[in-house]
């Protein structure tokens, strides 16, 4: 009787092992699945991203005071007419349907933008540019290992033309005046002009 107790003792603790190995399977690919986005993910946040670009760039070319924002909206706006372009592409060989409108946060930003003018609008702009394609290349590089190879493609064409975005968002930011600040008396306190 001991005996037969022990053996369904341990069928259960092997039952409940198992259980528990494969719940434990099934939550670690589940939190995999969440680290690393999906191929619609990936192609919908980059088309959201491209579809922003552009507004952007229109934006900077109607509102910028200086030649090197208005020549960098311009050129947001033909290099993410042709990444949308090739993003939709990709989108339909895989039965995928991108947005054709940035997302209600990258809205925010270009509502916050269109609020500016002048130099403020300049440098807020320059700042957005600079953080945003920091963002989307680490995005599209860790694409270039995707499976599917028009995607790793996709991802691994448009890396450098975003990374002279970057740049060119660099340079002009750099050869704005310096910021102005309120200035003050020699004891320290503003001036009361």
């Amino acid at each position: 009787m001991r005996k037969r107790v022990s053996v369904v003792a341990v069928a259960a603790a092997f039952a409940a092992l198992s259980a528990f190995a494969q719940t434990s399977a099934q939550q670690g690919a589940t939190s995999t699945t969440k680290k690393a986005p999906t191929t619609k993910q990936f192609l919908t946040e980059a088309a959201q991203g491209s579809q922003a670009e552009i507004k952007m760039g229109q934006l900077a070319q109607q509102k910028g005071t200086t030649t090197q924002v208005k020549e960098l909206g311009a050129r947001l706006v033909n290099d993410h007419t042709k990444l949308y372009d090739q993003i939709k592409q990709v989108a339909s060989s895989q039965n995928i349907t991108v947005p054709e409108k940035p997302s209600a946060a990258q809205e925010k930003q270009i509502s916050r933008l269109e609020s500016l003018s002048g130099e403020k609008f300049d440098r807020a702009f320059l700042l957005d540019q600079e953080r945003d394609h920091r963002r989307t290349m680490n995005l599209f590089q860790r694409e270039t290992t995707n499976p599917n190879p028009q995607v790793a493609d996709l991802a691994k064409n448009a890396i450098p033309t975003l990374r002279t975005h970057m740049h060119l968002s660099q340079q002009a930011m750099a050869a704005l005046p310096p910021a102005k600040t309120p200035s003050t008396d020699n004891t320290g306190n503003p001036n009361q002009k």
